[in-house]
């Protein structure tokens, strides 16, 4: 994952869509017929994710594809919360199966994912390691 951003929102749910890179190291396109993802960020599960069917990746690139993930709105509220109580950059999962179209097979390839998600400023890390955290410099009278 590389960013994200609010789509839409219900008095019941937040629709995040996530932008997700993913690299096809082979000299053909890939045919890929479903990728679910379980997200969870500071422990909390947020929901599952499905790329769009009928997506294709590009032969020796990385296309970057917008990935839908329906939260709870309770669930968003846990996560800000959180936030308040530990601080705003929260760690993040996301475990994967990426299922590819081969006509007569469908290929099953797990993957996962994990980094650091910054609730404030709408960054997310794929680092492993702890982000230092970040001190608001101090203002002047």
């Amino acid at each position: 994952m590389v960013g994200g951003k609010v789509a839409s929102w219900s008095l019941s749910e937040v629709e995040l869509l996530l932008d997700t890179d993913i690299a096809n190291p082979n000299p053909v396109v890939v045919p890929v017929s479903d990728v679910v993802c379980d997200l969870q960020i500071g422990g909390l599960p947020m929901g599952q994710a499905h790329i769009p069917a009928g997506t294709q990746l590009a032969a020796r690139a990385t296309t970057r594809v917008p990935v839908p993930l329906k939260v709870p709105l309770s669930q968003m509220a846990a996560l800000l919360a959180q936030g308040l109580e530990r601080g705003t950059i929260r760690p993040y999962t996301a475990k994967c199966n990426l299922s590819i179209d081969l006509g007569q097979v469908t290929v099953k390839v797990p993957f996962e994912k994990a980094g650091w998600v910054d609730l404030v400023n709408h960054r997310l890390m794929l680092d492993e390691h702890t982000p230092e955290p970040v001190t608001p410099a101090p203002r002047g009278p």
